[in-house]
């Protein structure tokens, strides 16, 4: 296999573990590389097993970063402005070396827009994406800080399926003066009370960027399910 970059993909093949024998694992070789084996789902093994699966179909699954086409230096400095207009400053990757933090030891992105300076922990999709130079720095940090950053583009993964029986959405103040949300569905009663967090304040009352079907999706998807049940 040659992969959009040209380089060549061998010695693809999956293996049984030997302490535990119902765990497979995916491996292979890049331009003579030997890439870091991946844990298999039993859909995937049995695949494998009967043959109906596919070097590339594998390779996508396990090591996405490694055959999706890679970003010129050019393209990946260029790409430094968000959704909103908003610039990127600056952006960088590093690992937490502070052991009194939680997430010690992870790799962590850094990003700075215009006076708002954040952090996070990478999840091995977006931290290989990085490395293998598939991603920019504006995908990166909408993907990861959109919500904090208040851009609809962040919101636009919650919503509500079209028979959520999702009546009325609120949002309000609770006798604590938390702001809360709920739902109600009709003859089913209404959903229990959820905190939302600041950011999602402000993205739905000052941002304008995310409105309450969207919340309720993100907040209450387990609550609705059960109330319709």
């Amino acid at each position: 296999m040659i992969t959009v970059n040209g380089e060549k993909v061998t010695h693809a093949h999956a293996f049984q573990s030997n302490k535990k024998p119902d765990d497979w694992f995916f491996t292979a070789k890049l331009d003579g590389q030997q890439l870091r084996p991946q844990h298999m789902k039993p859909e995937d093994v049995k695949a494998y097993q009967d043959h109906t699966s596919t070097v590339e179909n594998l390779m996508q699954t396990y090591y996405p970063s490694k055959v999706a086409k890679k970003v010129s230096p050019e393209e990946y400095k260029a790409d430094n402005k968000l959704s909103d207009g908003r610039v990127v400053d600056k952006i960088f990757v590093y690992k937490e070396h502070d052991e009194n933090r939680p997430d010690v030891g992870k790799y962590k992105l850094y990003a700075q827009v215009g006076d708002l300076k954040m952090s996070r922990t990478l999840s091995t999709e977006d931290l290989n994406a990085f490395f293998d130079r598939v991603t920019t720095p504006a995908k990166l940090v909408e993907k990861n800080f959109g919500e904090h950053l208040h851009l609809a583009s962040a919101y636009q993964k919650y919503q509500l399926p079209e028979n959520s029986g999702v009546e009325k959405v609120s949002i309000h103040k609770n006798q604590e003066g938390t702001y809360v949300i709920s739902a109600s569905m009709g003859d089913k009663g209404v959903t229990p009370e959820r905190k939302v967090e600041w950011n999602d304040l402000y993205s739905y009352f000052k941002a304008k960027t995310a409105t309450r079907s969207q919340l309720a999706a993100k907040y209450l998807m387990d609550d609705i399910r059960s109330v319709r049940l």
